[in-house]
């Protein structure tokens, strides 16, 4: 192989991130060196965006450039000094830029490779397994309404409704679902849980690796 094309995409990318000043750089690059396993990829462009300061939309767009990087590096499986050198001729022949301007793009090119570490790699394969199903959980509330019975126009009792309000993304869109409970069903879903957390602790500490909670 002699050398990998990098994606006009990436390409603009790389030039977003060489335009900015040298502080700017070396806060993003710090930041990238100490990606925490674990980490939502959402928390880590709002930090950034925060740290340097800079819009929300640069930071996921860099971060998306190391990604892709990183991505293309282990499917390749290259260590770094032949993953930059694979890019470096690709970015050497890219038009409508001066021969000083691919220097930088080369120099911040191999700052990105060489200050990513597995860790993003990890926690974006993870995220991926835990995500493989078209609908994941987002959040939910139990929500309780008291309702009158009415007789020839008197009240004679009434009935507490319970009301699971269910949240939850599917094909990238938010939804959410009611579902009905009665108080035999908030108890059994309650014993679901309790029974839930047993096992997962249960298997956490029958498991030989580390896991990664987010």
């Amino acid at each position: 192989m002699n050398y990998l094309k990098i994606p006009y995409q990436d390409i603009q990318r790389l030039v977003q991130f060489s335009k900015l000043n040298g502080e700017s750089k070396k806060i993003i690059l710090n930041e990238i060196a100490n990606y925490n396993r674990g980490t939502l990829p959402e928390d880590f462009i709002e930090h950034v965006s925060k740290v340097v300061p800079m819009k929300l939309i640069e930071a996921q767009d860099i971060f998306s450039l190391v990604v892709n990087l990183l991505n293309t590096k282990n499917a390749y499986n290259e260590s770094n000094d032949n993953f930059f050198k694979l890019l470096s001729k690709s970015l050497n022949e890219i038009e409508n830029y001066t021969n000083e301007e691919k220097e930088n793009f080369l120099v911040d090119l191999k700052d990105i490779i060489f200050n990513t570490g597995k860790e993003i790699l990890v926690s974006i394969t993870a995220i991926g397994l835990l995500t493989d199903n078209s609908k994941v959980f987002l959040s939910s509330n139990i929500l309780h309404d008291l309702k009158p019975i009415f007789v020839d126009n008197i009240v004679e009792g009434a009935v507490i409704a319970n009301k699971l309000k269910i949240e939850y993304k599917e094909n990238d869109v938010d939804k959410e679902i009611f579902l009905t409970l009665d108080e035999k069903d908030l108890e059994a879903l309650k014993k679901s849980i309790e029974i839930a957390e047993i096992k997962l602790l249960s298997l956490k500490d029958k498991a030989n690796v580390n896991i990664i909670n987010f």
